[in-house]
């Protein structure tokens, strides 16, 4: 048998082993140009989160081409460009979204816990943080503690 062969076989064991059926998309997908989903959604709302800055730091997360980039505390904010478009092309689908700024408005990471907690729907709700590299594992830590008990 083949080897390529062979890693078909494999990956379409372990696909099925998770209950993905070949030829099945295992999530909604989007008819293309339509707005139309070909399947229910999974979440009533998305909420995109630009987390809280690393103590002593200010993020700066679209700069150096979206790598991002990290300043000495007392620099000014500067929220991410990317999410107001995130936000603007799931609300054009007539998709219900919320963005916290929460580098922006100051918020510690427990604030931002405590505020999503309270949010009624956020336990059905697609949450997206948006990351950079100089604050990675800064972020991690943070999508860690978003995490429901």
């Amino acid at each position: 048998m083949a080897f390529s062969a062979r890693l078909d076989k494999g990956l379409k064991s372990k696909a099925n082993a998770f209950g993905v059926r070949s030829g099945t998309p295992a999530s909604p997908s989007l008819t293309r140009g339509t707005g139309v989903m070909s399947k229910p959604m999974r979440y009533v709302k998305t909420v995109i989160v630009n987390p809280p800055n690393p103590p002593g730091y200010v993020s700066n997360k679209d700069s150096m081409g979206g790598f991002g980039q990290l300043y000495p505390k007392g620099a000014p904010p500067f929220p991410a460009l990317d999410i107001p478009y995130l936000a603007a092309f799931l609300l054009e689908r007539q998709l219900p979204v919320e963005v916290i700024e929460a580098g922006a408005l100051g918020l510690s990471t427990a604030s931002l816990c405590r505020r999503l907690q309270a949010d009624p729907n956020a336990s059905g709700a697609l949450i997206a943080v948006r990351t950079s590299l100089p604050t990675i594992d800064w972020d991690l830590q943070i999508c860690r503690e978003l995490q429901p008990q």
